[in-house]
């Protein structure tokens, strides 16, 4: 290697230090001040949620026993071939707009997005891909690390909030039973159920459900964020360890990334220069040549 490019090796390896403690300098002042915040009502949050649990608790109960009591009602209504057909209506509209879809990629082709495609023969991403690919994984690790903790920091407001919106909605629930929209009412009452892990079909509370791409948390039995928990389980020191190292993950990668993207920048620079001077380039390189030929001392 020339002297040139041993200084600039070193000169890349000081630009990523640098930039490693930007970053991890931003990470640090970040996690000081929310921890200063969390410090001044972490007791007070267990506090307040240990003295709401029992109400808490009881709410839930009542608004879980609606689902199992109305759910068998409903379909002792509609019968097997009503419920049947729920399901069929359901999974036609849905199976049309996963057939426009289609249509619409036909038309419009699709290209990979180089954040996601891993197959080298579909899409080529590249470091910078790749470090894009990295962080966008990060960024969804971090914001259900930030979630899980706003959650836990007021989890008593919360659950409330959320038994609010599910009484809000089992009471549409129950007007559209009690007024002959029976199939309306199985629907939402199902709609949005997320089974954990397989299960069988007679044990799987979310057996009726017809998956859609509609908002699980829009509709009663996928209203479950922020989750009941015993007193004992309410882990603000966990959730904020998780989160830390979740934010520290994405400042890590976030960093990697910038200095991928600064470094395609300078190369592409090159690039241009070298391009652009191609035809100079090409007629000293002969002059030169051509010199020595005349001057073999040269």
């Amino acid at each position: 290697m020339s002297v040139e490019d041993n200084l600039r090796d070193e000169l890349e390896k000081l630009k990523k230090e640098a930039n490693d403690a930007a970053f991890e300098a931003a990470s640090l002042k970040d996690n000081i001040a929310d921890l200063s915040k969390l410090v001044e009502t972490a007791s007070t949050s267990k506090k307040e949620y240990e003295a709401a649990y029992p109400a808490l608790k009881a709410a839930q109960a009542e608004l879980e026993a609606f689902r199992t009591g109305l759910l068998p009602d409903l379909k002792r209504e509609l019968r097997p071939e009503g419920v049947e057909k729920v399901k069929e209506s359901i999974k036609g509209l849905v199976d049309e707009i996963d057939e426009k879809k289609a249509e619409v990629i036909g038309l419009k082709g699709f290209v990979p997005d180089a954040r996601e495609s891993s197959e080298e023969n579909v899409w080529k991403r590249g470091a910078v891909g790749d470090a894009a690919a990295e962080v966008a994984k990060a960024e969804k690790t971090f914001a259900a690390a930030s979630t899980r903790l706003e959650h836990v920091k007021k989890l008593a407001a919360g659950v409330a909030a959320r038994h609010k919106k599910m009484s809000a909605a089992k009471d549409e629930i129950t007007k559209l039973s009690q007024t002959g929209h029976e199939a309306t009412a199985f629907w939402l009452l199902t709609e949005g159920c997320r089974s954990e892990g397989e299960q069988e079909p007679e044990h799987d509370p979310c057996a009726d459900t017809t998956p859609t791409p509609l908002p699980a948390g829009d509709f009663f039995s996928g209203m479950v964020e922020p989750k009941l928990i015993k007193p004992e389980d309410h882990d603000i020191e966990g959730a904020w360890n998780a989160f830390q190292a979740a934010r520290d993950d994405l400042n890590d990668k976030r960093a990697i990334l910038k200095l991928k993207e600064d470094e395609l920048k300078a190369l592409e620079k090159t690039l241009d220069d070298l391009t652009k001077n191609l035809g100079k380039n090409i007629r000293e390189a002969l002059a030169e040549w051509q010199l020595g030929l005349v001057d073999p001392s040269s």
